[in-house]
């Protein structure tokens, strides 16, 4: 996860955040003051962070988390916490220092990376199409179903897709 987005009604406290991630060895995606600028901003980006405070001028948190497919950290006062009502949002209390807030965003990055689905190879893709395709002709199944009992079948022996196809292409 490489796309920082901050968002801060107030462009100085951008910029001391910015400073901040950037003695850490972050750099930043964008910087937004709004919600709607966030959401114009972060289209189609993926692995997306985004660092706020507790409010914009037209949103919470609350509310971008909601709306925006982003893991989502709050830079809040201690007292806000309880308003916040999203358990998905990363919190990290005032007053903060650049070791507290580069380790959180280490730590959110570390588990980003832990999540994020791996890419299967264009061989191993056209392995399980093959098995696909093999149980269509010869089970007479659409392609969804050919699908669901790879994955069903994938389960049952504890076993990944790609194996699972292999097995049924050495049949």
């Amino acid at each position: 996860m490489q796309n920082i987005v901050l968002a801060f009604a107030k462009d100085n406290t951008s910029q001391k955040v910015r400073r901040m991630l950037a003695s850490y060895g972050y750099e930043i995606y964008a910087c937004c003051h709004t919600k709607a600028e966030l959401m114009r901003c972060t289209q189609g980006i993926d692995n997306l962070l985004v660092i706020t405070g507790f409010k914009l001028p037209d949103a919470t948190c609350d509310e971008i988390a909601d709306d925006i497919q982003a893991k989502i950290m709050a830079i809040i006062k201690p007292e806000q916490r309880d308003y916040i009502q999203n358990s998905d949002i990363f919190l990290v209390p005032l007053p903060t220092n650049v070791a507290r807030l580069g380790e959180a965003v280490d730590m959110l990055v570390k588990r980003f990376a832990i999540n994020k689905k791996k890419e299967r190879s264009e061989e191993d893709k056209k392995i399980i199409e093959t098995a696909k395709l093999y149980l269509m002709e010869h089970y007479l199944m659409d392609e969804p179903a050919a699908h669901r009992f790879l994955q069903k079948h994938s389960m049952d022996t504890g076993s990944t897709l790609v194996k699972t196809a292999r097995m049924i292409l050495k049949k």
